[in-house]
């Protein structure tokens, strides 16, 4: 779990570039997954000019792709409901 933990805090600290892994790592799906949760961002009452790039990471290969956008998509879902306000 700590994998997950030290990607999502990579996510929002490196600059704005695409970034990869060097070397194969045996809990790659799990880093993916935490550079997804380290980049979101509630963005539903910001301009669009002020959604920035940021740091991307090209997925690795030997993960599975589906399930790792699949995770994404429903936490960012799940966190959406959770800060926009309930009278929107």
């Amino acid at each position: 779990m700590a994998t997950f933990w030290f990607a999502a805090g990579l996510a929002d600290r490196l600059p704005a570039g695409d970034y990869r892994l060097a070397d194969p790592l045996p809990t790659a799906q799990e880093f993916a997954l935490g550079w997804a949760y380290g980049s979101y961002r509630f963005l539903q009452y910001r301009p669009q000019s002020s959604a920035s790039r940021g740091a991307r990471l090209l997925l690795p290969t030997g993960i599975d792709r589906d399930y790792v956008e699949a995770a994404t998509l429903a936490t960012s879902l799940a966190r959406n409901l959770v800060n926009t306000p309930p009278n929107d």
